[in-house]
């Protein structure tokens, strides 16, 4: 046991010595400086440490590298790094004797300090001892800058001012549409409403955010954004709204269309379109620019003096201009504008209605300048509307109620069945119906033509000139009375067409067998096709049996067509002429379900 414990001690001891001699060598070595010399107590007087700048700033989240001012190399000494107090303002990782590299984490200020132990020998490299020698430089972390401004303004940022950024330049990054600009010297100006970050950056490309400015729409805006006024109209007055501050300059895009003043006065001088622009500057550098769209216009009546007929209408429409316009009649009781008060922006027209006869002036505004038309209200009526004759004859369309300024002029729906001239001569051509309208002040009005054979044409005639007389039976030959089938016949009888008897009218049943055995009929679809009838055709109309032919109890004579005002125009009813009830009566077909012939006596 003993053995053992000798063993162990002898052990200890050689270990002991041998660790002895190991940290002597090391300390010899590390006594050395870079030359191969040894640092001694003398030389240690001329050895200083510290960093190259006293005080640093840099801006938080920022990663820089802070060098040492020494003539010490890691060879030489044994380098530590720490800052002062217990806040995480920046995190230091030791790089020797380069320095340290920090990281900018919080805003404040703190030191950073250095910490540097030498080894230091006698003459002869012996080592003798270890000294500690300190430095330190005050670090300020400061932030980015987020700024709220009102566009038009500028802010200045100085970054670049700090040593660790005087070799770097602002850059810009979503600047969208170019709404901010950036100086050399750190002045950002807004030019409008927007977002901008800025960066600095440096040579190499590599970038630091510094901040990020919003700019707000201040509220200001021009007083209108588009203006139509007139060629000689009165100077129009543009504002800006809600301008705090700032100075303004007023210009146009083209003084030779429309010019403005220091006020903001522009006058019209000639058609076209100019740009009025309200220049603002809030800011050194900064203009903020606010338009409007001035068109000059010419805006002119179509007519103004004209006719319109009561019950017509007629639209103004004023080229020239595509502004709002307010339209007004001086006498609403003879003429009705139907825009009146209500602005038409893009289509300057309104409808006018003549109510009865009379004058008013219509006014419509527009454009800073009053147009005017004056209109006469007139009555045109047709003298006859309705007419019944025979192939090559004529007549003449007669129009009252038109004063020295009506215009007339006509229309034929059929000239192969009339023909119309400039003076109202209608002249027949061929069998059928044709509408000749007469356009008046703005009325339409229809004369319904009927063409038929002379004999046709004649017995309605004749058929006419009995109209009103007394209805009867009894005296049915007599003078002054008829019955259905002596209207027809005593009609007929002038152009020769006695249905088989020349001294005494048969009834409307020997009337139609006549007809029928004579092949003088059209077919019974014709009653609804009026365009298959001609004036003088004889409707046959049967009911319940009375022994007669084909149980026939009565009889008309067709007239012809007469144009609707009801239904439109295109539209047209069959007129007929009978004798019945009381007398003898124009009137329009009906049951035409019981009508079993139709006869054509002049076929």
């Amino acid at each position: 046991m003993a053995n053992v414990r000798r063993i162990v001690h002898a052990v200890i001891i050689m270990c002991v010595i041998a660790a002895a001699w190991m940290y002597v060598d090391y300390e010899k070595a590390a006594a050395k400086d870079t030359s191969g010399d040894y640092f001694t107590e003398e030389d240690l007087k001329d050895i200083s440490l510290g960093f190259e700048e006293k005080s640093y700033t840099f801006i938080v989240n920022d990663t820089a590298d802070i060098k040492l001012k020494t003539s010490l190399s890691d060879k030489t000494a044994r380098f530590s790094y720490a800052t002062d107090y217990s806040t995480a303002v920046i995190t230091v990782d030791s790089n020797g004797a380069y320095g340290a590299r920090i990281r900018a984490n919080y805003t404040g200020k703190t030191y950073i300090s250095v910490t540097a132990e030498i080894d230091y020998c006698d003459e002869d490299g012996v080592y003798k001892g270890t000294r500690t020698i300190m430095g330190r430089a005050e670090v300020e972390v400061i932030a980015t800058s987020e700024r709220v401004i009102e566009e038009g303004e500028a802010v200045k940022f100085d970054y670049h001012t700090y040593n660790a950024y005087k070799n770097m330049h602002y850059v810009l990054e979503n600047n969208e549409n170019g709404a901010f600009s950036m100086d050399e010297d750190g002045t950002l100006t807004s030019k409008k409403a927007g977002m901008v970050s800025v960066y600095l950056e440096d040579n190499a490309g590599n970038k630091m955010y510094v901040g990020r400015v919003q700019a707000n729409a201040g509220g200001t805006y021009i007083s209108e954004s588009v203006v139509y006024r007139a060629v000689g109209s009165a100077p129009y007055i543009l504002s800006l709204v809600n301008l705090t501050r700032g100075d303004v300059q007023w210009s146009s895009s083209d003084n030779s269309v429309a010019n403005v003043n220091s006020a903001g006065l522009v006058t019209p001088v000639l058609a076209g379109e100019a740009t009025i622009t309200a220049s603002v500057t809030k800011s050194p550098g900064a203009v903020i620019k606010y338009r409007c769209e001035f068109h000059v216009t010419n805006p002119v009546l179509n007519v103004s003096e004209t006719n319109l007929a009561i019950n017509a209408s007629m639209t103004l429409i004023l080229s020239g201009t595509s502004g709002s316009a307010v339209w007004n009649s001086s006498d609403y009781g003879t003429v009705v504008v139907y825009s009146n008060g209500v602005s038409v922006p893009t289509s300057p027209s309104a409808t006018m209605y003549g109510v009865k006869t009379g004058n008013a002036v219509i006014s419509v505004s527009v454009d800073g300048v009053v147009k005017t038309c004056n209109i006469t209200v007139t009555n045109p009526q047709l003298k006859k509307n309705f007419y019944v004759t025979a192939k090559g004859t004529k007549q003449v369309i007669n129009v009252t109620g038109t004063n020295a300024q009506s215009v007339i002029s006509y229309t034929s729906s059929n000239k192969s069945v009339a023909t119309v001239s400039k003076g109202g001569v209608v002249k027949a051509k061929g069998t059928g119906f044709s509408a000749i309208t007469a356009h008046v002040d703005g009325a339409a009005l229809t004369v319904s033509v009927n063409v038929g054979t002379k004999k046709g044409a004649k017995a309605v005639l004749n058929a006419l000139k009995a109209e009103g007389a007394k209805y009867s039976q009894a005296r049915r030959m007599s003078k002054g009375y008829y019955d259905c089938s002596s209207l027809v016949w005593r009609s007929y009888k002038p152009t020769g067409i006695v249905f088989g008897d020349r001294k005494y009218a048969p009834v409307a049943a020997n009337e139609a067998r006549f007809c029928v055995r004579r092949n003088k009929t059209v077919k019974k679809k014709a009653r609804t096709k009026l365009n298959k009838l001609l004036p003088g055709d004889l409707f046959f109309f049967s009911g319940a049996r009375n022994g007669r032919y084909k149980n026939i109890y009565h009889v008309a004579i067709y007239m012809g067509q007469e144009a609707s005002t009801y239904y439109g125009s295109g539209y047209t009813f069959g007129k007929i002429i009978h004798a019945s009830g009381y007398s003898v009566s124009q009137g329009y077909m009906y049951n035409i379900d019981n009508i079993s012939v139709i006869g054509r006596p002049s076929k």
